[in-house]
Order: C-alpha cells, then structure tokens, then sequence
C-alpha cells in the first residue's frame, strides 16, 4: 500500500477530468509544500471533507480561500479542538472554475482514484462532512451521523455558511462540540443533531 506522501506526489499530475487539465490546477512544486492534497496535523484519526479547494487557495491557504480557512480556524479553536488532531481533506481535489461545484461525474472520478485511497490509508474514526454537496455524497444529513462504506461520517455545516450567515455560528459551534467529544472523549453517538 502506498504512503500518503507517495500518493499526494501521484495525485500532483491527475488529469483524470477536465478541471485537472486547468492551469490553476496544474502542480507548482513549493505552493505552501501540499500540492492538491490539503492536509494538516498529524494524527488523522479524524478527518474534515471539504467540497474542492477554493481556485485562491496557493494565494491564501492550502484547505480553502482566506475567509472561510480563518473561520474553519477559529471555530476549532473556540471549541477546544487541536488542529494536530485534524487531517482536511477535499472531496476533489481540484478547483473549479468560479469555485463552481463540481458535477457528479467529475465527484465519482475523483473519489473513486483519490478520496477512498486515503480513507484507505488513513483509517480515520470518524469522516466530517462540510457542507451540503459533501453530506449529500457520503449520504448523511447536515447534523447527522451516517455510514458510508463502513466508515462513520458526520454531517456539519461548511464555516463558508458564516459569510452569508453569521446566525449560523451557534448552530455551527453546536456540531464542532459534538465532533470534539468524539475526538477527546471517545463517546459512540448515534442520534441526529437534528
């Protein structure tokens, strides 16, 4: 099996769809050292999904554009969540052009080649869904908790909700602080949020 650094350096030249053969996704080797395989911390038991990166995100942040990586930051952070203890991935692992969502074909593509060979390799104990079109994918509600291929998967919002919305901050916090007691607590939750 191959390492995620193995992987992360195969993942660099995909050009399995057509949003792979864009220039803004074409690998610039130093862009913050991650390439189209945002990850941080170091343990990965528990890893966040996002939809793709932002097509700013070597200007800003390897997870996404500038407002959405600072708040995703401050909320861990509020809620006693350690950012060691996180691995971020994206769903695909390419922008879109206007950081439109990517199609269904382009999310099969990418998720059979790429995202279930690190599920694979990192073994997380629990998936975090962000956001609407991730739940949807792994099949979770927002605010649920779900299966997919045997892995368990939470459903919250994405922190881009907080730009259009900052009404959604309690509601937010409310689903990190569920996640936080799966991460240090260990607790088996099986109700909905909601």
């Amino acid at each position: 099996m191959k390492t995620l650094k193995e992987l992360n350096e195969e993942m660099q030249y995909c050009e399995k769809c057509e949003i792979g053969l864009l220039d803004v996704n074409k690998y610039v080797d130093g862009k913050n050292g991650f390439g189209k395989l945002p990850i941080t911390g170091s343990k990965f038991k528990y890893v966040f999904v996002g939809q793709n990166p932002s097509v700013k995100r070597f200007e800003f942040s390897a997870f996404c554009g500038r407002t959405s990586g600072d708040t995703f930051a401050e909320l861990l952070t509020e809620v006693g969540i350690k950012p060691e203890d996180v691995a971020i991935l994206n769903m695909v692992k390419c922008s879109t052009i206007s950081n439109q969502p990517p199609d269904a074909e382009t999310i099969k593509t990418c998720t059979d080649t790429w995202l279930a060979r690190e599920f694979e390799i990192m073994n997380p104990h629990l998936i975090i869904a962000m956001g609407r079109t991730v739940c949807d994918f792994f099949g979770v509600k927002l605010g649920g908790f779900g299966r997919w291929n045997k892995l368990r998967v939470a459903g919250i919002y994405h922190p881009a909700v907080l730009k259009y919305d900052p009404s959604m901050k309690p509601r937010m916090m409310e689903m990190l602080k569920v996640v936080r007691t799966e991460i240090y607590d260990g607790v088996k939750l099986t109700k909905w949020f909601e």
